[in-house]
């Protein structure tokens, strides 16, 4: 982080809060007792100005920024302070360093946004609605918090002609002042809809306070409810929804965070991840009595609120007692087998929503990985087609199933890696691409969450895998594109294990994270009577640990281009044909092992021919199978 990063952090409050027992004062600023003299009356001020969170004695004791403030408070030199910062702020400064290693294929456009006095109308409309206060109360929402939170009504909403005049509640998300998104709810049955046009954001994050704890929850009733009862909450557009870098930045600013989800399994298991990205000063809270959210143990709790403990409680002390439990289970990686295996909820491999999905039908039906998993891909020879390969799926995943991926690559950057990525959308020659074939191609990806990566700087496998892991929590990641694991141990001294060692820790990443980690692989040096054959597993270059820690390991195979009779030269070097053979399947599909396609090299792009079955693999016996 730079020095001017660490002032500016909206996180620096608590640097001072975590010596200082800070009180609100005028607004935006905050005061405590001065801790360098005796001190009756807060003289201690701390406010922002011109970005910056800076302190000021007004007894005389001192005045400056959060550096200067830590290196008085701790009797240090401003060297050392800056140390101590960037160790509490562990969370900025993996922010600073993943952005300046990462960037988007496809950058997103502007949204829509309105201003409040634009969308007052909506407000008053709600004042004006019995029924749609009465709604609000049914779930026991007071008309007072509504307003306090500018929820509105409309009758109808224009932009759905489908919409009948049922009557709507506005929910509206607000972002520095200015309404960025907009959830419509109605009031007759469980129908929502969405502004067009305006991106999704987090409910209620203006009420973020850096002094207290902030829930977060997958509902926006539920955080409505959580307000109305005296805490910061607020609530994530849905279970299925990875949140943004820059909302978890805002998350970050509370004191700590609950992750109050639903009480199912994709609630469950959305407060999880999140749980491994945001890392410390964050807890798991379960709802009791198999209550699904917070707003039906609201409404359920009144029923039993004069029953015996510790549910005679009023609903804040319940919250209370909940927050408390949450912090005296700290471990994120151990879960009850019964529990799991009676939640019922389980689903086939095949119908998981979140398992590996290929854009060719027929190396699709091969697998089943699961989040958590680890997929190998390799080629005969270098050149064949892997980074292509594994670019063309998790384009495919971002764009249909909302996947985030990061890809990593040792040795393409950024715009190489851009271009081929707009030759496979454009289905275009990659040689020929110009600055509006870009921009089109950036268009047609929308607002998928693709980033790539690249640091000429690190060349050996901790480092790289350290920035992944803080990519992974940045962004949200839910696939990873490692490209490729044997160029980053190269450098080891010892290739080999070093190349072990990486693995395990890739496949504990995958678990800890609900990620699918796509790594691409080289193969070793092939014997003479072998060079041009089909791979067996045993021929991964390295490791064993590269194929054993692996759930699914594919191979792609094509021959060596040859001359035609007439005409020129073929641009690449192998033959359009290609095999995708499966080396190794922990879970397998209903589909063969093996799979015909056509690489169209100039634009980046596998299609499938059609599947073949193993008798028809091309080459000699291997020679170990002949022995």
């Amino acid at each position: 982080m730079t020095l001017d990063e660490i002032k500016s952090s909206p996180q620096a409050i608590k640097i001072y809060s975590s010596r200082l027992n800070l009180r609100k004062d005028n607004g935006s600023g905050y005061a405590a007792l001065c801790p360098w003299h005796s001190d009756k009356n807060p003289s201690l001020k701390i406010s922002n100005k011109d970005g910056k969170w800076l302190f000021q004695c007004f007894a005389g004791c001192g005045a400056g920024s959060v550096i200067d403030f830590v290196s008085k408070f701790c009797s240090v030199s401003v060297h050392e302070a800056i140390q101590i910062i960037e160790k509490e702020l562990s969370w900025q400064t993996e922010k600073s360093e993943v952005e300046k290693t990462f960037r988007s294929v496809a950058p997103s456009e502007p949204k829509k946004v309105i201003t409040l006095e634009q969308y007052a109308v909506c407000e008053t409309a709600l004042k004006n609605s019995p029924e749609g206060i009465k709604f609000l109360n049914s779930r026991g929402i007071e008309y007072e918090t509504a307003a306090r939170l500018h929820l509105g009504y409309r009758e109808r909403l224009n932009f759905d002609p489908s919409s009948e005049s049922t009557g709507w509640i506005a929910l509206p998300c607000i972002r520095d002042g200015r309404i960025v998104s907009i959830e419509y709810r109605s009031i007759v049955g469980k129908v929502f809809k969405r502004q067009p046009g305006m991106t999704t954001f987090l409910f209620n994050s203006q009420n973020i306070d850096p002094l207290e704890p902030v829930f977060v929850t997958e509902g926006k009733f539920d955080a409505i409810v959580l307000e109305q009862n005296g805490f910061r909450a607020v609530s994530i557009p849905n279970s299925s929804t990875v949140i943004t870098e820059t909302e978890k930045d805002i998350l970050k600013e509370a004191s700590c965070i609950y992750l109050a989800g639903d009480n199912d399994f994709s609630g469950q298991t959305a407060m999880t991840r999140l749980w491994a990205d945001l890392g410390e000063n964050t807890y798991l809270l379960k709802w009791p009595n198999n209550w699904k959210d917070a707003n039906e143990a609201f409404l359920k709790y009144k029923t039993i609120s004069n029953s015996s403990k510790p549910y005679s409680l009023d609903f804040k002390d319940l919250i209370v007692h909940l927050m408390e439990v949450a912090k005296s289970q700290p471990m994120q990686n151990f879960f009850s087998l019964t529990e799991q295996m009676a939640a019922g909820n389980k689903l086939r491999l095949e119908d998981h929503p979140h398992r590996w999905h290929c854009p060719i039908p027929s190396v699709d039906s091969m697998i089943r990985v699961m989040p958590g998993g680890l997929i190998g891909i390799t080629a005969t020879n270098t050149g064949m087609g892997k980074t292509t390969f594994a670019m063309n799926c998790e384009i495919y995943e971002a764009r249909k199933y909302g996947e985030v991926v990061i890809n990593y690559s040792g040795e393409l950057t950024p715009d190489e890696y851009s271009n081929i990525v707009a030759a496979h959308v454009l289905q275009k020659d990659r040689t020929q691409l110009q600055m509006l074939d870009y921009k089109l191609a950036a268009k047609k990806l929308g607002d998928i969450r693709f980033y790539t990566g690249y640091n000429p700087d690190l060349n050996t496998i901790t480092p790289v895998l350290d920035l992944i892991e803080k990519a992974i929590k940045r962004f949200g990641a839910t696939r990873v594109i490692l490209d490729h694991i044997h160029y980053f141990c190269l450098n080891e001294a010892n290739p080999v294990e070093a190349m072990a060692s990486a693995q395990q820790r890739i496949k504990s990443m995958c678990q800890k994270y609900g990620v699918i980690f796509i790594e691409l692989a080289q193969p070793r040096k092939a014997v003479q009577n072998l060079k041009g054959k089909m791979l067996h597993v045993t021929d991964i270059k390295g490791s064993e640990a590269v194929v054993s820690t692996s759930d699914a390991f594919l191979s792609i195979h094509r021959e060596v281009a040859r001359l035609p009779a007439n005409g020129p030269p073929p641009k690449d070097p192998y033959d359009e044909d290609a095999i995708i053979q499966l080396l190794k399947g922990r879970s397998l599909g209903n589909g063969g092992s093996f799979t015909k396609l056509k690489c169209f090299g100039e634009w980046a792009s596998f299609q499938e021919i059609s599947p073949i079955s193993e008798s028809e693999q091309p080459g000699e016996k291997r020679f170990d199978e002949v022995l």
